[in-house]
C-alpha cells in the first residue's frame, strides 16, 4: 500500500489542503488493500426477539436475532440495552446495542452503567429545560408587568405639575430611587441631618413640596411620624 502522506507523483503532504485530497485518494486504496469493499444494505432485515429481562440499575436488555440476506439465510444475534423507565423523557434516550458474542451474565458492568448515566442525563435535561421554560414564562409575566406599571406611572406624571415632576427627575438621576423621604424625629430620612425648624413645620403644612437644606431631597411627613423640632 502506497504511503498515504506522499502524493501519486512522489511530493510530500505538507498542508490541510493537500491532505483531503490524498485522503480522498486513500479510500478507495484502503477499501481495496486493506479493509475490503462494504457490501450494500440487504433491504430485507427481520428481528425476532429471543428474549428479554430486566437488570440492575434500571436497565431492560433484549437478545434480538436477525435474519438477512437471500431467502434470509444470513442472521446473527444483537444485544440491546436501553431504559426500563423513560420516564416521560422523548426520544432519542441512551440505547446500546452490540453483538451478542456472550450471554447476558458475561457482560461488564459498563454497559448497563452507561444506559443508567445517560438515563440520569437525560431525565436532568428534561428537569432544566422544565426549569428553562418556567424562568421564560416569569420573565416574560415579568416584562408585561413592568409595561404596565411604566405605562401607569407615565399617565400619573402627567398629571404632576411640570416643574415639581422636572425637579423629581433630577433628583432621580442624582440620588437614585431614594428621592422622597420621610422626616423622623426632626431628621431627614435621606441624608440623616437635622432640619430646621422652619422647614419641619412647612414639611407638616402639606401645601408646598419641601427639600432638604442638606441633600435636596424631597420630604414628607405622616401622622405616625415623629416630627421633633431641631435645636
Amino acid at each position: 500500500m502506497p504511503d498515504p502522506l506522499i502524493t501519486d507523483g512522489g511530493k510530500t503532504i505538507s498542508t490541510p489542503e493537500q491532505w483531503q485530497l490524498r485522503r480522498e485518494q486513500m479510500k478507495p486504496i484502503i477499501e481495496h488493500s486493506a479493509i475490503g469493499h462494504a457490501p450494500p444494505p440487504p433491504g430485507n432485515v427481520t428481528g425476532h426477539e429471543l428474549k428479554s429481562k430486566m437488570l440492575a440499575g434500571g436497565v431492560t436488555y433484549r437478545l434480538v436475532h436477525l435474519t438477512f440476506g437471500p431467502g434470509e439465510k444470513l442472521g446473527l444475534d444483537i444485544s440491546i440495552f436501553l431504559p426500563a423507565e423513560t420516564n416521560g423523557i422523548k426520544a432519542p434516550f441512551p440505547t446500546i446495542v452490540q453483538p451478542a458474542f456472550f450471554s447476558i451474565s458475561e457482560n461488564p458492568p459498563p454497559v448497563t452503567n452507561a444506559v443508567a448515566v445517560g438515563t440520569n442525563s437525560a431525565s436532568a435535561k428534561k428537569l432544566v429545560d422544565e426549569q428553562v421554560t418556567q424562568l421564560n414564562q416569569r420573565e416574560k409575566n415579568l416584562k408585561k408587568e413592568l409595561a404596565e406599571l411604566q405605562s401607569g406611572r407615565a399617565e400619573i406624571a402627567s398629571a404632576v405639575d411640570e416643574t415639581a415632576r422636572a425637579r423629581y427627575e433630577r433628583l432621580l438621576k442624582s440620588k437614585g430611587d431614594n428621592v422622597i423621604v420621610g422626616v423622623h424625629n426632626g431628621v431627614c430620612g435621606g441624608c440623616h441631618m437635622k432640619l430646621p425648624a422652619q422647614i419641619l413645620v412647612t414639611c407638616q403644612g402639606h401645601k408646598e413640596l419641601v427639600s432638604c437644606i442638606n441633600c435636596g431631597r424631597i420630604l414628607y411627613y405622616t401622622r405616625d411620624m415623629v416630627l421633633a423640632g431641631a435645636e
